[in-house]
């Protein structure tokens, strides 16, 4: 047991001593978790688009978004996409009721954002429309019940007038025929009298003039009409019918086209790259290409020159005549062989075997992880260079390599602090993995990843002579 307690000892004092290995302990722990905390509780990605021939009630739902609406015209707002500068341009077609979404499509992150933004811009469209739809029907049906009440009370109006016009002229009409009766009762009492005075009266003739007289008195009295008649000439029977209302039908007619109120009622989206097929994962794949391309090729070169410290073939190459640059340069040809022969067997798993989605020219992809694996194995001497063991350089790559992987892309950086979107591009990996997506995922050419390689090369140049001159610092130390 006591010496158990006794190697722990050791291993702890040997810890104590090695102020470097505690600081990397302790701290670069810290760091990544710092890093996570700030990635993770950055607000969302926020998705630039442009907008075309959109109803103003659209638009304005689209602004309560969190969204950025650019103004730019048809031929710049394609522009625009095809340069990744926007996420997706929104159009609705002449006599048409289907938005059009075309998305730039390499980035799942800004098809998502787009997509949400847009269904929820949509959903308030059409609630404030039906609302505004359903105000016009209330309205409507309003006025329909106003004109129907006050037909209503134009037909009691005139039912009234008819009851009243027929009491009048049934009251004239009873009136009449009782003056009638009178005038025939008195008219047969005349004729009745008339008849018996000209009866005296031609009594006192001759027979033959009393005979020729009552002839022509018969033939007179046969013609006295003592039936009487009615007078309806004082009498209103006009207009004693309801039909004789007019009223306009069409205002009873509820014309409501759906298509006026609401002009958007279906979405159809399209790529300029990618399609609905391509999963989250496709959408990674040129970043872990370009991750674990720079990942292992760090930890190869990286531990490359620990070993040959700890075995003491370093000590011998420092006492030969030949110079630190040489023996890195030696270094750096023999691990950019055995990258390269990486590069290409992980990249033609990843298009053949994992299917990986590959838009542009397999050439560029292989040249870009290619000088990505030779950066990662000048890094990787440089830090080996820094490091006194094989542990602290396990710690180095906690402090050196998991802030690059964490800001290459893998995260969205549009809504951290100002200062991480700076740090990243101040990281290889970051260019590395943006000029894979280039190609990969929006099948750019040379001249649009011409910059990220550029850039790489510069950081290849830079570690090694970093490298170089530590390795020459170390040499004249010991000298």
């Amino acid at each position: 047991m006591m010496r158990m307690f006794a190697i722990a000892k050791r291993i702890l004092l040997q810890f104590f001593y090695d102020k470097r290995t505690l600081l990397l302990l302790f701290i670069a722990p810290i760091i990544v978790l710092w890093l996570l905390s700030v990635l993770l509780g950055a607000s969302g990605y926020v998705p630039r688009v442009a907008v075309e021939n959109l109803p103003e009630e659209y638009v304005t739902a689209l602004e309560k978004q969190d969204v950025r609406i650019v103004d730019a015209d048809n031929t710049k707002a394609a522009s625009m996409l095809k340069n990744n500068r926007l996420d997706a341009i929104l159009k609705l077609p002449e006599d048409s009721t289907t938005l059009e979404i075309q998305l730039e499509g390499s980035d799942r992150i800004a098809n998502a954002a787009v997509l949400s933004v847009v269904a929820d811009a949509t959903e308030e469209y059409s609630e404030d429309a039906r609302a505004r739809m359903q105000k016009e029907i209330d309205s409507k049906k309003a006025e329909m019940e106003k004109k129907r009440d006050e037909i209503e009370a134009q037909i009691e109006e005139k039912k009234a007038e008819i009851e009243r016009k027929k009491a009048d002229a049934e009251k004239k009409i009873k009136d009449a025929k009782a003056k009638v009766k009178k005038q025939k009762q008195k008219a047969k009492k005349a004729k009745k009298k008339a008849k018996k005075q000209l009866s005296e009266m031609l009594a006192s003739l001759p027979p033959e003039q009393q005979k020729e007289l009552e002839k022509q008195f018969n033939s007179m009295f046969a013609s006295f009409d003592t039936s009487g008649s009615i007078d309806f000439s004082g009498m209103d029977i006009s207009d004693m019918s309801i039909d004789s209302i007019e009223f306009n039908t069409e205002d009873f007619d509820i014309d409501f086209k759906v298509d006026d109120y609401i002009a958007i009622q279906d979405v159809d989206r399209s790529y300029l790259h990618g399609s609905d097929d391509w999963e989250t994962f496709d959408f990674f794949g040129p970043i872990f290409i370009a991750l674990f391309i720079f990942v292992f090729t760090f930890i190869t070169s990286g531990m490359s020159l620990v070993n040959e410290r700890s075995a003491g073939t370093m000590m011998r190459f420092l006492a030969t005549p030949v110079k630190s640059w040489q023996i890195l340069g030696g270094y750096a040809i023999a691990f950019a062989i055995l990258a390269s022969a990486q590069v290409c067997v992980i990249v033609t798993a990843a298009l053949n075997l994992i299917d990986f989605p590959n838009e542009g020219n397999v050439l560029y992809v292989v040249v870009l992880a290619v000088s990505l694996a030779i950066a990662s194995v000048t890094f990787g001497l440089l830090v080996s260079g820094l490091a006194a063991n094989a542990f602290q350089v396990i710690q180095l790559m906690l402090v050196f390599v998991v802030p690059q992987i964490l800001l290459c892309g893998i995260f969205d950086l549009s809504g951290a602090p100002h200062w991480m979107q700076i740090l990243s591009q101040a990281l290889p990996l970051t260019y590395g993995a943006d000029g894979m997506q280039e190609v990969m995922l929006r099948g750019s050419g040379f001249d649009i990843i011409l910059h990220d390689l550029a850039i790489i090369w510069a950081f290849t140049c830079a570690f090694f002579i970093l490298a170089s001159l530590g390795l020459r610092k170390k040499h004249a130390r010991r000298t």
